[in-house]
């Protein structure tokens, strides 16, 4: 059985738990596993050497202060970065630091793709990840190398699939989410609700996975898994945790 079935409720640690460390560091994963999170989630750039490297952003200002490129620095050179909590790591240092823990993957740039695979092959980690992607073509490249993983859903999907629900066409929802195993939605898409409890429905009865990302209110939290979210993505492990509990 899939990690992604292995729960009802699954609270994802949207870059980790960054409470008082950076982002996707290696310490802000420790963190969210140690509040409870089942699933970790980063994102993936390209470093100088050609190594996947777990960083949000394409350059350093945000997390690091520095106006560097990830791609202008060596895998070396970004982990000894001095970030709060250890510098910004390699995919393969944390399938290797975390070798039981479920990991989301969202490969940001076309340039990470044959990296991101090799980092996966070379842990033997397939059967503990999700392929992600906001691009369709970087995600069927991550699928033809892993065919069995588990893949997230994009826009290419999940917006169509959108469209369909508000004319109520289960059957073109399900085609439309052949092919991948769990569907991540933001809250809202240029401000209009996406989240509703009619699509939910609709992607449940299709047979993915449904999550909503990114929610860190308590209240938000409680009123999508009552409406059938499977999945809350989330900055704050802690308080997703803590809200799941309460429901059980």
């Amino acid at each position: 059985m899939s990690f992604l079935r292995s729960a009802p409720r699954l609270v994802v640690a949207h870059r980790g738990l960054a409470l008082g460390v950076a982002e996707n560091t290696v310490m802000a994963f420790h963190q969210a596993l140690e509040h409870g999170a089942d699933v970790l989630e980063t994102d993936v750039h390209l470093s100088a050497d050609g190594v996947a490297v777990c960083s949000h952003d394409p350059d350093l200002r945000r997390v690091a202060g520095r106006p560097e490129r990830v791609n202008q620095l060596t895998a070396a050179e970004l982990a000894k970065i001095d970030i709060p909590g250890g510098g910004i790591p390699s995919l393969a240092a944390v399938l290797d630091q975390f070798p039981s823990a479920p990991l989301s993957i969202d490969v940001k740039e076309d340039a990470a793709v044959q990296a991101t695979i090799d980092a996966i092959s070379r842990a033997r980690a397939a059967d503990r990840v999700l392929l992600a992607s906001f691009s369709e073509s970087r995600r069927q490249q991550l699928v033809r190398a892993f065919p069995t993983t588990p893949s997230a859903a994009t826009s290419a999907q999940i917006l169509p699939a959108f469209l369909r629900s508000l004319t109520g066409s289960q059957r073109l929802i399900s085609q439309l989410m052949t092919g991948v195993s769990a569907a991540f939605i933001p809250p809202a898409h240029r401000g209009i609700p996406l989240a509703t409890p009619r699509f939910i429905r609709h992607l449940g009865d299709a047979g993915v996975v449904t999550g909503v990302w990114t929610v860190n209110d308590t209240v938000q939290m409680a009123r999508y898994w009552k409406s059938g979210v499977q999945a809350i993505i989330t900055d704050r492990t802690d308080r997703a945790v803590a809200t799941r509990d309460s429901l059980a």
